[in-house]
């Protein structure tokens, strides 16, 4: 099969009607640094198992969060695709859901887009379909210069958008084409407890900051309220995210943090805050824990880091 050009793909996304489908959608963004690479690269992931029933009707589920959606409250179909609005290039200032991928008619970022390349076919898990799956690189007008598309001619979907350096890309994956079933998309009786059992948890959250010592740095460069206050975490593990009650300045950028201290055998810390690319984050283990600060307003300078760790160090 003849390789199609750009204009017959981006037709291909703009005429098809988007599919029923379930599966995940994963964004790998960079975090904020300081323009000379401090703090050291680390990402911003956000990963979210989706269902769509076309047109409007969405579930979602982020770290146990669910959602669902209806023609009131779904992303609009008029603003999908790929589009990045910071004039600053990362971090990007989009809200990540699988409608960028699945949508993508009206998007003014492809519209303006260029071919740096030909389209290649390419192998995407199970998907390649008898329209097939094509790679194309495109150059962009704007903050992003280059991205890499895989697009599903078939479905009329984006299978994964990035860019050359991998500090950025958005995928689907584990796709299944199924028109699931209305229920799929109400408040069950396990939507329901999922959301009694998220109360439980976060009422225990409660209790344990009132009764039990959070872990507080000795040492901060700039002033802190008397209330802190435990943001997630699981008391029985130790894993406990604190946020320090910063009290911002006038002659200081910073304005939050969040304190992570978590078993050096868990996996990385990837919710809450971390995710947003907006906000600088330090990481460093000791010998008894994993440690995470999520900064607004400025990161802390290698020194004020040090002196900050230290201060954390048990015994």
């Amino acid at each position: 099969m003849a390789a199609p050009d750009w204009r017959a793909l981006r037709e291909r996304l703009d005429a098809t009607p988007a599919p029923a489908l379930y599966g995940r959608y994963t964004v790998l963004r960079p975090h904020r640094d300081d323009g000379n690479g401090w703090p050291p690269p680390y990402p911003a992931r956000h990963n979210t198992h989706f269902a769509h029933r076309p047109p409007y009707q969405w579930r979602t589920e982020t770290n146990g969060n669910l959602l669902l959606t209806d023609e009131e409250t779904a992303p609009r179909l008029e603003q999908p695709g790929p589009d990045f609005p910071d004039d600053d290039g990362f971090p990007w200032a989009f809200d990540p859901h699988p409608c960028r991928l699945v949508h993508c008619a009206n998007s003014s970022l492809l519209a303006d887009a260029e071919p740096l390349g030909p389209a290649r076919r390419v192998l995407y898990g199970d998907r390649e379909g008898a329209a097939g799956v094509w790679e194309i690189p495109l150059r962009l007008h704007g903050p992003v210069p280059e991205l890499r598309l895989t697009v599903d001619a078939t479905a009329g979907i984006l299978l994964d958008v990035r860019t050359p350096d991998g500090r950025y890309r958005e995928r689907l994956v584990d796709l299944h084409f199924l028109a699931l079933p209305e229920e799929h998309f109400r408040w069950s009786a396990q939507a329901e407890d999922k959301k009694r059992r998220q109360a439980v948890r976060a009422e225990r959250l409660v209790q344990h900051g009132r009764t039990h010592r959070l872990p507080l740095p000795r040492w901060w460069p700039t002033p802190l309220g008397s209330h802190p206050e435990l943001y997630d975490g699981d008391p029985d593990t130790g894993f406990l995210v604190v946020d320090l009650d910063v009290q911002p300045t006038t002659a200081d950028r910073l304005r939050s943090a969040l304190l992570v201290r978590r078993p050096l055998a868990d996996p990385p810390y990837e919710g809450g805050r971390m995710r947003d690319p907006g906000l600088f984050v330090h990481r460093w283990r000791d010998e008894w824990w994993q440690w995470y600060l999520v900064l607004e307003g400025r990161p802390l300078t290698p020194k004020e880091l040090g002196l900050t760790a230290d201060s954390l160090r048990e015994g």
